[in-house]
């Protein structure tokens, strides 16, 4: 049950976009942010393609959130595959336009490697790098969100490993983190805790995956390492009906929003896959607008 003292209307609530790839599905990014910002997000947030891939389409969809609605947008940077002198050139385009907060990211690796043209000297590898890069061009008023993975990243030895890197993003001067979605409010908690030992203190926001199409989203947990507990998986496949099983899935992720307002969590991250109606359904049942 939701903690009686968290007041829910006042969480703050942000919604992930990613660049649209077809026509088809740019025509429906508007009226989508427009749907969404009726629940009075705190901001929107805009993919950045791995390796670099999309950086162009990321300032592009940038664009039309800002003229969709009132919403602040929030564009994501990458380590990986960006140049040095592309994030300068980004930075001053996301000034222009406006924009005040960044979410900087180590980024994924391109499938295409020649997507990853670097910087032949010192070439960024990690989020901490893009965040110590940040500062260091003089944008020290930007707010800026890292990531967290309460599960630890896939590529990390252990969770000690996965902390430390995390204390260096922090020291390098992140002010906020956004974590990878799970399913097991219990890995929030044990990472929290795991703060409070390496003495941090950020406001990590839960980032919340809604299931509407299980299918895709078990392939999206393959590829980042984001767990779907085995109960989760043999309740969702016992449905045959899209229908039904989405219903079921709503439910569950409502849950997990109560139990991570319980634990404190200063705000959801809602990975919208561009669709309005799941994020909207979960937020209902949660209760949070």
């Amino acid at each position: 049950m939701i903690d009686t003292n968290v007041s829910t209307h006042a969480i703050e609530l942000s919604f992930e976009y990613f660049p649209p790839r077809s026509e088809l599905t740019a025509n429906q990014l508007s009226p989508t942010a427009k749907s969404l910002a009726t629940l009075d997000p705190a901001f929107w947030s805009v993919t950045h393609g791995a390796g670099g891939s999309a950086r162009n389409a990321t300032v592009e969809t940038a664009q039309i959130l800002l003229a969709a609605s009132s919403v602040e947008t929030v564009p994501h940077l990458a380590a990986l595959g960006t140049p040095k002198s592309e994030v300068a050139r980004l930075l001053e385009v996301y000034e222009g336009l406006g924009i005040r907060r960044i979410v900087a990211l180590r980024g994924d690796l391109p499938a295409d490697p020649t997507l990853s043209s670097m910087d032949s000297d010192a070439p960024m590898k990690h989020g901490s790098d893009l965040v110590r890069l940040i500062r260091k061009l003089g944008y020290d008023d930007l707010t800026l969100y890292v990531a967290a993975y309460p599960e630890a990243h896939p590529e990390s030895l252990s969770m000690r490993d996965e902390m430390e890197r995390f204390v260096e993003k922090v020291s390098e001067g992140a002010n906020a983190a956004i974590t990878q979605y799970f399913y097991n409010a219990d890995a929030y908690a044990r990472f929290l805790d795991q703060m409070e030992v390496y003495k941090i203190d950020v406001p990590v926001i839960a980032g919340i995956m809604p299931i509407y199409d299980f299918g895709q989203v078990s392939r999206f947990s393959e590829r980042c390492g984001a767990d779907i507990p085995r109960w989760l998986r043999a309740q969702i496949t016992a449905y045959e009906d899209p229908d039904a099983q989405r219903d079921y899935a709503a439910d569950i992720v409502a849950n997990l929003c109560e139990q991570l307002l319980a634990l404190g969590a200063p705000g959801f991250h809602f990975y919208t896959l561009n669709r309005a109606e799941p994020t909207m359904t979960v937020i209902a049942r949660a209760g949070l607008r």
